[in-house]
């Protein structure tokens, strides 16, 4: 009779994990923010040497520029335009626990990335490794960004 009750001990700790890893309803909220994300900076970290998008600067040179948008019904919208050329990606994305996995309108995967959210920054990262190689997305809710964007335009 004890392995049974070990059984159950165990199954309620691996439930308990999965539930407190799972984003919060405002996380959540915040994620589906209608105003989206806007795109800070992309990194691969250990592809042999670091690449940073740098036209993502935080300064925001406006040599790039990217949003991202996750809607309630679980659709999203990318948009993202650098050097003079545009790319606009859609499709459904699934968010289990701390983990977005997203399927473009081909239904091409992508992820999972695991999302760790910063609710007093309004700051978003998601992180993956693919083919070895260790990518970093740092994003800035939209309406934070103009924000900041604003002060910054005072400050000049």
């Amino acid at each position: 009779m004890r392995a049974p009750a070990v059984l159950i001990c165990v199954a309620a700790l691996v439930i308990g994990v999965e539930e407190a890893a799972a984003l919060t309803r405002d996380e959540l909220k915040l994620v589906q923010d209608s105003g989206g994300w806007e795109y800070l900076t992309m990194t691969e970290v250990n592809n042999g040497f670091a690449t940073q998008a740098n036209c993502f600067a935080k300064a925001f040179t406006g040599e790039c520029k990217g949003t991202l948008i996750f809607r309630p019904d679980q659709s999203f919208r990318q948009d993202v335009s650098a050097h003079g050329r545009g790319m606009h990606r859609g499709g459904h994305y699934e968010i289990q626990g701390q983990d977005l996995t997203f399927w473009d309108e081909h239904e091409t995967k992508d992820g999972p990335y695991h999302i760790t959210i910063n609710a007093d920054e309004k700051s978003m990262t998601l992180e993956t490794t693919q083919a070895g190689v260790a990518v970093k997305i740092e994003l800035l809710l939209e309406s934070e960004f103009k924000r900041q964007l604003r002060e910054r335009e005072k400050q000049k």
